[in-house]
């Protein structure tokens, strides 16, 4: 989610490079797009502040204990942090009562590599 917050996740293209227009056609692609305003998240989006304590925006909901597992959700259920390509869609997936480690309460402190 820190890679979100910075811009340096997988959909975000690097500094030098003029990103392309997001497929809602609003702004440019980035992940805090993404994460904050395209209509095209907008029912995960809205899953992950039903199921949260916070200011989406602020450093604070990241850390928060309570947000960890909607957290989770939203990125797992989105792609956001983890592939260039998001899933805009929400399609039935057979694995989703599968217990991962994704679905663990402790947090998950990965390695950032810039």
């Amino acid at each position: 989610m820190w890679r979100t917050y910075c811009n340096r996740s997988p959909t975000d293209n690097h500094p030098n490079i003029q990103a392309d227009l997001c497929p809602c056609g609003l702004d440019l692609i980035s992940s805090l797009h993404y994460l904050q305003e395209c209509p095209l998240l907008d029912s995960h989006r809205c899953q992950l502040l039903l199921s949260s304590t916070g200011d989406l925006l602020s450093p604070g909901f990241i850390t928060n204990p309570k947000n960890f597992k909607p957290i989770r959700e939203f990125l797992r259920a989105t792609g956001l942090g983890h592939s260039t390509a998001l899933k805009f869609e929400n399609p039935a997936n057979n694995d989703e009562d599968s217990p991962t480690d994704a679905d663990s309460p402790e947090p998950d402190f990965a390695t950032f590599k810039p």
